[in-house]
């Protein structure tokens, strides 16, 4: 029944979305794949035997620890990922620099990519939204002085 309602609900926003917001849409959906891909995978090890021997397996073989990150607090991520993705597409960069401040934050406290709440449980992740929040902050003001630039001029 809620594979159903995932199906209709999916396909409603499909019909009534512009085509350009379709690739935010269906990476907003991979997301929650991802999740399921990596529990069915740890399960899978669980089953199999020992987990840090089967880690160790699945790294050697090519598993990609990403999906693991992914996986935890997916469903807040994909929300992120997809409302940046279609912030970027309508060039709206200081909102995007406000999500990224705000994913920051997430992955700060452990709400997302993090096994547990903590603080600053993946630094790397926390440093990599800071800095894309800088980013899009410095695009943001550059593209609002091009364009205050462009009405003087006019």
């Amino acid at each position: 029944m809620l594979v159903f309602i995932g199906v209709i609900s999916g396909a409603a926003a499909f019909s009534s979305a512009r085509k350009r917001y379709y690739g935010a849409m269906m990476f907003g959906v991979a997301i929650p794949l991802f999740e399921l891909v990596n529990n069915k995978i740890n399960s899978l090890v669980n089953v199999l035997g020992t987990a840090g021997q089967n880690t160790v397996q699945l790294a050697e073989a090519g598993y990609a620890s990403g999906f693991a990150i992914l996986a935890q607090g997916a469903m807040t991520t994909a929300i992120l990922y997809a409302s940046i993705l279609h912030l970027i597409i309508d060039h709206k960069w200081l909102r995007v620099a406000i999500f990224f401040f705000v994913s920051t934050l997430l992955s700060f406290i452990g709400l997302i990519h993090a096994q547990e709440l903590a603080i600053n449980p993946n630094p790397e992740i926390s440093l990599s939204y800071l800095g894309l929040a800088f980013l899009f902050l410095i695009v943001g003001i550059l593209c609002n002085q091009k364009k205050k630039n462009s009405k003087i001029k006019k």
